[in-house]
């Protein structure tokens, strides 16, 4: 839909989020995830946004340009879950894989740390499907809790007010899931939908948010 000029995958909130973040000084990485068959269209229209083609944003550069930081999607940077029994693994376009929770969050780290872009990633929706939809089984969500200087924030609109539902939030260095009640508005976000099309600060104020809950966690 993207190519028609009139239609767009990525919502305009995202990429005021991009720039406002970007104004402030803000050191942040951004990594797409989708259940579904669309990853190619949205690393087109992300693409087009950071080399200034989008429609809606003629000037933008963030493709390493005149100084700017490189935030496209590469063809070596996207790739695809799978998850079972034995283990959660991660397939990328360029033949690498990965296996487990640290090996794949060493990786997104070492992609996106090193300037060389942004990364997209396809979830497992058959294995989510096949277990009832349990938030154990959804988007894998890897997060550091031991480092303070990292803060890892999911936006998803299928969170649900009591669950996670979508998101399978796990600690980096055991593997456990993280409850619900810990995650919720400091490692995940419930997107409202009509909310974030409607405001384009959406982002920037759900981040002030988990950044506020986990400090204060933090403090306690």
């Amino acid at each position: 839909m993207y190519g028609d000029g009139k239609h767009y995958f990525l919502v305009p909130a995202f990429f005021n989020t991009i720039h406002k973040l970007t104004e402030m000084g803000r050191d942040f990485h951004i990594v797409i995830r989708t259940f579904g068959y669309d990853i190619e269209d949205l690393m087109e229209e992300m693409n087009h946004f950071c080399h200034g083609t989008h429609f809606l944003y003629p000037d933008t550069k963030f493709n390493g340009e005149d100084g700017s930081v490189k935030r496209t999607i590469s063809e070596d940077a996207w790739g695809k879950f799978t998850r079972t029994k034995e283990s959660d693994t991660l397939h990328m376009k360029n033949g690498d894989v990965f296996h487990g929770a640290a090996d794949i969050y060493e990786y997104i780290l070492k992609v996106c740390s090193s300037r060389s872009g942004s990364v997209a990633i396809q979830d497992d929706w058959p294995w989510w499907a096949a277990h009832g939809e349990a938030d154990t089984a959804g988007k894998i969500h890897i997060v550091p809790t031991h480092k303070e200087d990292e803060h890892h924030i999911f936006f998803d609109d299928n969170v649900e007010l009591d669950r996670a539902h979508i998101i399978d939030t796990r600690d980096m260095k055991t593997g456990d899931p993280i409850p619900f009640d810990e995650a919720h508005d400091v490692y995940i976000v419930a997107v409202n939908t009509m909310e974030v099309i409607e405001n384009q600060d959406y982002f920037l104020e759900r981040i002030k948010v988990c950044e506020e809950k986990r400090a204060s966690k933090d403090s306690s």
